[in-house]
């Protein structure tokens, strides 16, 4: 028999530098040695005004293989993503097709073990196998914690970037076992000093409640769920026509499943100084301008009102094209899970410099004379625009190197600078 590698296919794929995010995946067919095959890393989502109907469409193989007499069956997914409209959500949805075949499932005996015994839960091997031979567990502890080691594996390697030690395996398996749940382990690892330190804020974790929300990031009322704080749009959406800016529509990568088959991933997004301030304004006071959708109301809100100016401030920085792309992640890919209790971290920290326009009605005089000074959250202050971003000129503090190469003016808009 001869197995073969089967390449994925991405369609229509946005091009951004910045998705680098794979996925370890296996696949069996009926002809021959399987090889080990990797996902492409992004999934394409145009954006498109609202009368556009079109899907773009990308298979991802999981692993959820159990060799049973002969037979090797094998489940991919297909993410759909439809164009999205102007203010839309953005969801890929998940259509499982089956596949039959014979072959030799990838994975040491343990884990082939394991695999059967769980069904279709979905298992990546070699994530699975080296954290389950360095985990001083006995070969029936090993196949009896399959699913106990595959959420471990897979928190380890996405939220500390590293594989769990073996003293780390042993106590985070019988805490699952205990009845912790995945998402339980998750916050704990995403919330540990670990994370902190490495990368200077916490990853998004799910919270029950607004009011535990509130006791864990310190906020003097509950908030909603956030999630791509600092982006554009409402949370992950996006929804800035391309025709306007084509730096802005969220795209997913990184695609992987736990387990019990809840699929993950990362969106990239676009983001603006406004943008930032914009999603800081409305976390200390959600009545503010479009910070609850836009409203009849808000056409006629002046400068005084709530997260006017940061608003006014985004909106301008997507016209003039000040804006940059970021990764934000991972998240459920289903948006009612994910909205309904997956916070980024919005700690209260202090805000870097920054400058905004008066505004009277939807008008704004273009000189940048009011200082913003509602704080900002640690995940915001982790965006930081690269090298060659336009920005206005009093946003110096928002590059990543701290300094512009170059600075100039243009009639009737904001004085801009270059990041170097």
């Amino acid at each position: 028999m001869r197995i073969f590698r089967r390449r994925f296919r991405l369609t229509r794929v946005l091009n951004d530098p910045t998705l680098d995010a794979s996925s370890d995946v296996d696949s069996a067919s009926s002809h021959g040695s399987l090889r080990r095959t990797r996902a492409l890393p992004a999934l394409a989502l145009l954006l498109a005004t609202p009368s556009v109907a079109h899907a773009d469409a990308f298979r991802v193989a999981a692993d959820t293989a159990c060799l049973a007499g002969g037979t090797t069956t094998s489940t991919s997914t297909t993410l759909l993503a439809s164009r999205i409209a102007t203010r839309s959500t953005t969801e890929p949805t998940l259509e499982p097709t089956t596949t039959t075949s014979s072959g030799t499932v990838l994975g040491s005996a343990n884990y082939r073990e394991g695999k059967c015994r769980n069904g279709n839960a979905t298992g990546y091997h070699d994530l699975w196998d080296p954290i389950a031979a360095a985990s001083g567990l006995s070969v029936d502890q090993q196949v009896a914690a399959w699913k106990e080691i595959g959420v471990v594996a897979l928190a380890y390697k996405h939220l500390l970037g590293r594989q769990p030690t073996p003293a780390e395996t042993q106590r985070d398996v019988a805490a699952l076992k205990a009845g912790t749940t995945w998402k339980q382990l998750w916050r704990q690892l995403a919330q540990s000093p670990e994370r902190e330190s490495r990368f200077g804020y916490w990853a998004p974790a799910p919270i029950p409640s607004g009011a535990e929300a509130q006791r864990v990031f310190g906020l003097a009322s509950a908030p909603q769920s956030q999630q791509c704080f600092g982006g554009l749009g409402p949370k992950c959406a996006g929804g800035i026509p391309e025709v306007v800016n084509g730096k802005v529509a969220p795209t997913w990568s990184g695609p992987f499943r736990l387990p019990d088959n809840t699929p993950m991933g990362y969106i990239t997004i676009g983001v603006a100084v406004g943008s930032i301030l914009h999603d800081n304004a409305c976390l200390r006071d959600m009545s503010g301008l479009n910070c609850n959708g836009l409203g009849a109301g808000d056409l006629v809100k002046i400068g005084g009102f709530p997260a006017v100016m940061e608003w006014n401030k985004a909106a301008w920085n997507v016209i003039d094209q000040r804006t940059w792309r970021e990764t934000f992640g991972p998240y459920p890919a289903d948006a009612a899970q994910r909205e309904a209790e997956w916070y980024d971290d919005i700690r209260p920290v202090p805000n870097r410099n920054a400058m905004m326009a008066p505004v009277l009605s939807m008008l704004a005089f273009p000189g940048l004379t009011e200082t913003y000074r509602s704080g900002e959250t640690r995940r915001s202050r982790a965006l930081k625009a690269p090298t060659n971003t336009s920005v206005d000129d009093t946003d110096v503090q928002f590059c990543n190197s701290g300094a512009f190469s170059s600075q100039g003016v243009f009639p009737l808009k904001a004085s801009w600078g270059i990041c170097r």
